[in-house]
């Protein structure tokens, strides 16, 4: 009876909770950012959006969704600009890395750097990572790739993310299942 049905062609509800509309399908958020109706959201759209466009769409879900909880934490820097810095690099980094993170990858990366970034600001950066020399020795690559991708990033905000903290980055990437398949 909403003048929304009588003025577009819902295809789908998006939510956290289910309206339990009769024949329109449902895909809670939690569901989208973890991927696990990565598929049920393509087959919707698919007809409506290119390939390309509907990864940007979900990019963006991902994204905004991400900013909500940047925002809570985050005292000092704006969190809007900081986040496109972030979701910025991130993109830069897949493409370096010829890979696409999940979306709950990308999630926690966003959130993670972001507070990250603060934290450098503010010179509280953490200097501990367990096994620093052998992650330095194993992962070289990954660590040119992170200093390339966020290289606008730290000069934007004048900080230097240290090696321990690529380290974390890395934890995130290494438990990624897209990551994996390709090791």
């Amino acid at each position: 009876q909403n003048s929304c049905f009588e003025n577009y062609e819902v295809l789908c509800v998006v939510g956290t909770l289910n309206p339990n509309i009769a024949n329109l399908p449902f895909i809670a958020l939690d569901d989208l950012i973890l991927q696990e109706s990565r598929n049920t959201l393509d087959q919707y759209l698919a007809p409506y959006l290119s390939a390309s466009n509907l990864d940007e769409f979900k990019k963006n879900i991902v994204k905004n969704f991400s900013l909500s909880n940047i925002m809570n934490a985050l005292t000092i820097l704006n969190p809007t600009k900081l986040l496109e810095h972030v979701a910025d690099a991130i993109d830069r980094l897949q493409n370096e890395m010829h890979l696409s993170l999940s979306n709950n990858t990308c999630f926690g990366l966003y959130v993670h750097v972001s507070c990250l970034i603060e934290r450098l600001v503010m010179n509280r950066g953490i200097e501990v990572y367990r096994d620093i020399e052998g992650f330095q020795t194993e992962q070289k690559l990954f660590i040119e790739l992170v200093e390339r991708s966020f290289a606008a990033v730290e000069s934007f905000y004048g900080v230097r993310i240290p090696v321990e903290e690529i380290g974390y980055m890395f934890d995130y990437v290494k438990n990624d299942k897209n990551y994996q398949k390709r090791v």
